[in-house]
């Protein structure tokens, strides 16, 4: 991945300029195994027939096991208890049944930090942005029991109900916030509520809040294991890398924010983002979602009736 290289001496400025050949370097030894175990991966779980069969039986979804060509697939729902959020109210929207934290309008300086001594020139121009609306955004990165309830398939190369889906392309992650009746957050949601209410760099250690390179074993983690931001968020950075709506510098792009379990400290920063085409599909991508009104609430409007 571009980012890592990013924090390798052997990689100036002047090895970044091309974005689409990035994706064709590889600056170690691990790496080249990470392209390796993509090409050899497992098919992906896709029965939906049998998942919506026996989601009508049970009026939603149901974990089961299913025994096909010796590949066991888990259709599960997470019931991961999450603490209560400091500040604003959080919901669970029915449709996939994950948490959502409100967070109150406001406003930030996006880009480098005063202090942040890792800046490597990627970031957004440093500009005070205010966010004018208040917004619902996941409490955590999806995992793989929510993916499969609302997408009827698991990509994700490392298995784990509550583990975030990963591998996951951009339209995709599209398509699962739209199916959910919310979208993928703006880079400027995702920075404000990854900042946590705080204007300044983290006060814990980064080992306490992120599952990054040092700590991560080469292998996302269970959501919600590490500290919450203040706005009562999990793995805003690390774990995996999160898709945002914004186009990306190459045309066809879009941004990844938050670094991942691979990636060094240098990447997982609020301010650093990543370019990349919307097919990019590795073991270290996912995603969380948002929407500046609740999905019931949209429904309901929408179904009034106008003179």
């Amino acid at each position: 991945m571009q980012a890592k290289m990013l924090a390798d001496s052997r990689f100036g400025p002047a090895a970044i300029q091309d974005c689409p050949k990035r994706y064709q370097a590889h600056d170690s030894q691990r790496n080249r195994q990470s392209e390796s175990d993509d090409q050899n991966l497992p098919p992906p779980a896709l029965f939906p027939d049998l998942i919506r069969s026996v989601q009508a039986d049970h009026h939603g979804p149901v974990p089961f096991r299913v025994a096909h060509a010796g590949l066991s697939v888990i259709v599960a729902s997470l019931t991961v208890v999450l603490p209560a959020a400091p500040g604003g109210p959080s919901k669970v929207n029915p449709r996939d049944g994950l948490t959502y934290q409100w967070i109150p309008p406001g406003s930030y300086f996006t880009g480098c930090l005063p202090g942040d001594t890792e800046c490597y020139g990627l970031e957004r121009h440093r500009e005070k942005i205010v966010v004018g609306n208040g917004f619902w955004i996941g409490r955590t990165e999806v995992p793989q029991a929510a993916y499969m309830r609302v997408m009827s398939a698991d990509p994700s190369y490392y298995k784990g109900a509550d583990r975030p889906a990963d591998r996951v392309g951009w339209a995709d992650a599209t398509t699962y916030c739209s199916r959910i009746g919310m979208q993928l957050p703006t880079e400027s949601e995702w920075e404000y509520a990854a900042y946590g209410g705080a204007a300044e760099l983290p006060k814990e250690s980064l080992v306490s809040l992120a599952w990054y390179d040092p700590n991560s074993n080469d292998s996302t983690h269970p959501v919600a294991t590490k500290l919450p931001n203040g706005y009562g968020l999990w793995d805003m950075l690390g774990n995996v890398w999160e898709w945002i709506q914004d186009a990306g510098k190459e045309p066809g792009e879009h941004i990844l924010k938050g670094g991942s379990f691979y990636n060094t400290s240098r990447d997982v920063r609020v301010s650093g983002r990543l370019s990349a085409p919307p097919n990019l599909r590795h073991r270290d991508i996912g995603f969380r979602c948002a929407s500046s009104v609740w999905p019931e609430e949209r429904s309901a409007s929408s179904s009034v009736t106008r003179p």
